[in-house]
C-alpha cells in the first residue's frame, strides 16, 4: 500500500514537473506570493448529474496535502525561492465536465 502511494507521487510530481516547466518565469520571485490554484477533477461514472459543471468535490486528496506537493514543484522549478513565500493561497476543488488545473502566481506588494 505504502509502495503504490509513494510511487502515484513521485508520478504526480513528475507530472507537475513536465507541465509547470515551459511556464516558471525567467528570474524567481522575490518577496511574498500570492497562489490561486483551481482544480477541476472528472466526473466519476456514478455521478448523477454530469452536465451541471462545478459541484465542489468533498473527497480525498483534501486540499492542503495536495498543495503542499505542488508548492514544492514549483520551488524545485525556479518561481520563487522558498515556499515559504506564498503568503496567500486560495484552492477550489471542483467536479467539472472540463477537467485540469489552473495556476495563477502574482507577486504580492
Amino acid at each position: 500500500m505504502w509502495t503504490y502511494q509513494k510511487d502515484a507521487q513521485r508520478e504526480a510530481e513528475q507530472f507537475y514537473h513536465t507541465v509547470l516547466a515551459p511556464h516558471k518565469p525567467s528570474a524567481p520571485i522575490a518577496g511574498p506570493v500570492a497562489l490561486e490554484i483551481e482544480i477541476r477533477w472528472p466526473y466519476p461514472k456514478s455521478h448523477k448529474n454530469p452536465s451541471a459543471d462545478g459541484h465542489w468535490k468533498v473527497t480525498k486528496p483534501d486540499s492542503v496535502n495536495w498543495v503542499k506537493m505542488f508548492e514544492d514543484v514549483m520551488t524545485d522549478l525556479g518561481f520563487w525561492n522558498d515556499d515559504a513565500q506564498v503568503c496567500l493561497t486560495v484552492i477550489s476543488r471542483k467536479w467539472h465536465n472540463t477537467p485540469g488545473i489552473g495556476v495563477t502566481v502574482e507577486a504580492l506588494q
